[in-house]
């Protein structure tokens, strides 16, 4: 009987130290790029009836998965991020576009799991980001009768009204084949983007994203 329970003891700390030895194996760190599609949401100020609309930008950056205990994890990342909208105004012989594309350095971090799927391990995290602005253009189109003429300036400059903090809250999900991962994941700001003078409106930004990683 003592035999027994000594052979159950010691399969329990093979099993224990087996897992703990292939977790520090696991690969942690990585890096990632992707595509970005961007957009505002606008409270309290008038556009002449027009909406905001989603752009295409790109993001990429370093990541690093810590292990907490069993399947779950804290994720983190540091990225480049280019956001930003567009807004379109058409008439019958002109139209005006004006596009928005501020790049952000962005901190994210989240908390959630690896679940092992047999074909890989299916991920899923969500958490706060936090972001700070530092270059881009806004960009004015305007056409009329054919004829084309463009203008930008930069939108962190001395004349801009775009603030350089933005923060909120984002979710991911995704694939983890090996060292290949593959991950969609949205991301809604709470800062109000814009300097705007005391006048009760904000623009709150939100990202839906594509990412390819390799982890190393």
């Amino acid at each position: 009987m003592k035999k027994s329970y000594l052979f159950l003891i010691a399969a329990m700390m093979m099993a224990v130290v087996t897992g703990a030895s292939a977790q520090d194996d696991e690969k942690k760190f990585g890096i990632h790029v992707g595509l970005n599609m961007s957009n505002v949401s606008i409270s309290g100020g008038d556009l002449g009836g027009h909406s905001p609309s989603w752009t295409l930008g790109y993001l990429g950056g370093i990541n690093y998965d810590a292990p907490i205990a069993g399947p779950v994890y804290i994720f983190s990342a540091i990225d480049l991020v280019q956001k930003g909208f567009k807004i379109k105004d058409e008439a019958s012989h002109h139209s005006t576009t004006l596009t928005y594309a501020p790049l952000f350095g962005q901190f994210t971090l989240h908390a959630g799991v690896k679940l092992d799927a047999g074909f890989g391990k299916i991920i899923a995290h969500a958490g706060p980001y936090v972001a700070y602005g530092f270059a881009g253009k806004a960009t004015s189109k305007f056409t009329y009768d054919g004829e084309t003429e463009t203008e930008s300036e930069d939108i962190y400059g001395e004349d801009g009204v775009y603030k350089h903090l933005d923060y909120g809250l984002g979710l991911a999900a995704g694939v983890e084949l090996g060292s290949i991962v593959v991950q969609l994941g949205y991301d809604h700001g709470f800062a109000n983007l814009i300097d705007n003078d005391g006048e009760d409106f904000s623009v709150k930004s939100k990202s839906l994203y594509l990412t390819v990683g390799y982890k190393f």
